[in-house]
C-alpha cells in the first residue's frame, strides 16, 4: 500500500513558462495520486506578487504567503537568512 506525501516549493522562477515547467511533474504526481498536495510557500509582500502569480489560479497548488522576517546584513547574508526562514516555514506547515 502506498502512501502520499507533501511537496513543498519554495523561491520563484524568471518567468511564468518556467516557473510551469518547474512544476508540472508535481501536477502529474498529484493527479496520479503520489502526492497528496502542493503547497506554494513565498512572503506576503508586493515585491512577492510577480513571483507568486502563475500560481494563484492553480488548483492543484495551495498558494501560502507568509510575512516576510526582517533580516540585516549583506545581502548574502540576508538572502541565506531569507531561503532557511522560508524554507523552515513551510517545512513546519
Amino acid at each position: 500500500m502506498s502512501q502520499s506525501a507533501d511537496a513543498i516549493v519554495v523561491g520563484f522562477a524568471k518567468s511564468a513558462r518556467l516557473a510551469e515547467q518547474s512544476v508540472a511533474p508535481l501536477r502529474r504526481l498529484r493527479q496520479e495520486g503520489v502526492l497528496r498536495s502542493i503547497r506554494y510557500v513565498t512572503w506576503d509582500s508586493a515585491l512577492s506578487d510577480a513571483d507568486a502569480a502563475p500560481f494563484l489560479h492553480r488548483p492543484a497548488i495551495e498558494l501560502i504567503r507568509l510575512r516576510q522576517p526582517d533580516a540585516a546584513g549583506s545581502f548574502v547574508h540576508k538572502n541565506l537568512f531569507y531561503q532557511s526562514s522560508n524554507l523552515h516555514a513551510a517545512l513546519s506547515l
